[in-house]
C-alpha cells in the first residue's frame, strides 16, 4: 500500500490522545526529530460529497524559541509508520511550546 493510498483511508479514529505517546516530525535528514505530543483530534462538519469526514489533529511540541515554515514534513504515526504530511505552526500553546496543526478533507 503506498503512502497516498495509506492517506487517504486515515480517519480521525486512528488517532488517539495519549499524553504519554511521543511522536516524531522528521523536518529534515539533517535535523533531529522534533518530539510532538497530539493534543487535540477534532472532527469537521461532514461535506456533501467528500469521500471522508475531515477532521484536523494540532500537535506541540518540544520547542519554544524556534519553529518550521508551512509545508510537508514526516510524521512518524505509532501504527501506520512514517507520513509525509502538510504541517502548519499555529503558534504557541498556553506554556509557549510551538504547535503544528494538519488538516485532512
Amino acid at each position: 500500500m503506498g503512502q497516498t493510498d495509506i492517506i487517504t483511508q486515515l480517519q480521525a479514529s486512528d488517532f488517539t490522545i495519549d499524553p504519554d505517546q511521543k511522536w516524531q516530525i522528521i523536518v529534515h535528514e539533517t535535523i533531529a526529530p522534533i518530539e510532538a505530543r497530539l493534543t487535540k483530534v477534532m472532527n469537521h462538519i461532514p461535506r456533501e460529497g467528500n469521500f471522508r469526514d475531515g477532521f484536523s489533529l494540532t500537535f506541540v511540541t518540544d520547542l519554544k524559541d524556534k519553529y518550521y515554515l508551512q509545508g510537508n514534513y514526516q510524521l512518524m504515526h505509532p501504527r501506520k509508520g512514517a507520513l509525509i504530511l502538510f504541517m502548519v505552526p499555529i503558534g504557541p500553546d498556553k506554556d509557549g511550546f510551538i504547535q503544528y496543526e494538519i488538516i485532512f478533507t
